[in-house]
């Protein structure tokens, strides 16, 4: 698909058919293969051990950005692969520890970590985290997250950097990426 016909797509359907349109995808831009895509899935699920949803966000799926400041660039060799992963026990476990820490270190900490608190705080309502937001640098949750992200940055996936979210369940996915669709969509050039 080019990117005026991804642009076009944007603009005709709903960004609720989209979602359910890419998120259900059995091939993605990230990868040649439904096999291969469904081989990097099953490693995703058992490096994190746990049973979980997982799937390519971005345009690892997609095939474009929807960043209108990226321009709505295509998939390439400097694109991230970003993967949404659902679990409510790993979701719930992050949250814990950086509830954790905005208990112990609120009055502690500058202004500047005191906004990326709020702002994660804001993102954890909205159902999603990322261990690597858990200000302990020696928080063994934001490590070994950390390390799996690595091992992930492989040949399989021609060693981009990888990059991953926790969701709630999976309504919360579809909403996240929903509002990426709406905003895409607003700003897509005609």
């Amino acid at each position: 698909m080019t990117r005026d016909q991804f642009l076009s797509l944007i603009r005709t359907h709903q960004p609720d058919d989209l979602v359910a349109r890419y998120l259900g995808a059995r091939e993605v831009s990230a990868f040649a293969t439904a096999a291969e895509y469904d081989g990097f899935k099953q490693r995703v699920v058992d490096a994190i051990g746990q049973d979980a949803e997982v799937c390519l966000v971005g345009s690892g799926n997609w095939g474009y950005s929807l960043n209108p400041e990226k321009g709505f660039k295509p998939f390439d060799m400097a694109s991230d692969v970003d993967v949404a992963i659902v679990s409510a026990d790993l979701f719930v476990q992050t949250w814990d520890q950086i509830r954790d820490y905005h208990r112990k270190s609120w009055y502690a900490i500058d202004y500047e970590q005191r906004q990326r608190l709020r702002r994660n705080g804001e993102n954890i309502y909205s159902g999603f985290v990322s261990p690597a937001w858990i200000p302990e640098r020696t928080s063994p949750t934001r490590f070994s997250f950390l390390r799996l992200l690595n091992r992930l940055s492989d040949e399989s996936v021609a060693f981009r950097k990888v990059t991953a979210l926790y969701f709630r369940n999976t309504t919360e996915v579809a909403d996240y990426y929903r509002r990426g669709f709406i905003l895409a969509r607003q700003k897509a050039p005609p």
